[in-house]
């Protein structure tokens, strides 16, 4: 390990001086502080990425000009899946308040919070911790039993939990009048 003097006599932080080029040759010569502060680093810009671009409510931009009717359906299905993508992965670290929050106000309307608070963990937590999800068919649709015309995408994910190997995830976006897409239906078995 390479050993660096304190140039402030003792009177400073051990082992660190204002000098830039100093410290680089330090940090580069002492491999596990530069994992450290690599790590560090990633983390930090990991989670500003998570606060600048929420994709548990995804906004949906106009569908591009010159689009065949099948190719606004497809992206419309795209925005809806990357929205219940984002709100699943609230489930998987057990943020139910969060997904709650987050999801649409019709959802909110039909499941009050404390029921939310109380049947999701009993839903999953008996699968287990999460491990892997696949996408098996998404759906774009204009009517959904028992809610309002409008712009709707169910998505059906097949799921790996630590103690369920195959569970059948079906996650129902819709546009809200806000023009995000936000999850109004969670169903898993």
């Amino acid at each position: 390990m390479v050993q660096r003097p304190d140039p402030a006599g003792g009177a400073g932080l051990k082992g660190f001086t204002s000098q830039r080029y100093t410290d680089s040759m330090y940090l580069l010569a002492n491999r596990p502080l530069l994992k450290q502060w690599l790590r560090a680093a990633a983390l930090v810009a990991a989670m500003s990425c998570l606060l600048v671009h929420p994709v548990f409510a995804q906004r949906a931009d106009a569908d591009p000009p010159g689009l065949s009717p099948q190719q606004a359906a497809q992206n419309k299905q795209n925005q809806g899946q990357i929205a219940a993508t984002g709100w699943l992965q609230l489930l998987d670290v057990g943020d139910w308040g969060g997904s709650w929050e987050r999801a649409s106000p019709k959802f909110r309307s039909l499941v009050p919070l404390d029921k939310w608070m109380d049947g999701v963990p009993q839903l999953r937590k008996p699968f287990g911790r999460f491990v892997s999800r696949t996408l098996v068919e998404s759906n774009h649709r204009t009517a959904m039993p028992g809610l309002p015309p409008g712009q709707y995408v169910s998505t059906r994910f097949s799921t790996q939990f630590s103690n369920q190997p195959n569970v059948t995830e079906v996650v129902t976006a819709v546009l809200d009048t806000d023009g995000r897409w936000r999850v109004v239906g969670y169903y898993a078995k």
